[in-house]
């Protein structure tokens, strides 16, 4: 990952003040934050390769097989991060919702 993404999440998790990073990670607004900046790091990814083998298409032969493939993987494995990020940013807001949601249930049979 580049070095902004890291600080960009770094500087998020430092903000709330904890004695301790991982402190704050417990946080789901923190954990929202933090998998928001990777998805657009990841989309970025996807999409500077999208432009990569855009430009580059015309220097791919029998010869530079190696760089075609080279295009091809790095776009894969771009579209894998954004699913995998994805899938957490997903699976995160079902478990906040069905805290909520049993907490609204509690309340209203309280």
């Amino acid at each position: 990952m580049h070095a902004k993404t890291d600080s960009e999440a770094a500087i998020i998790v430092a903000s709330q003040g904890r004695s301790a990073p991982w402190q704050a990670l417990v946080i789901r607004d923190v954990q929202v934050w933090v998998l928001t900046v990777f998805i657009t790091w990841a989309g970025l990814r996807f999409l500077q390769s999208l432009l990569d083998a855009g430009t580059q298409d015309s220097l791919v032969s029998k010869e530079t097989m190696k760089l075609g493939v080279r295009m091809v993987l790095k776009s894969i494995v771009a579209v894998a991060w954004i699913v995998a990020f994805s899938v957490l940013y997903a699976r995160m807001w079902e478990q906040k919702n069905e805290t909520v949601g049993g907490l609204v249930k509690q309340i209203v049979e309280w």
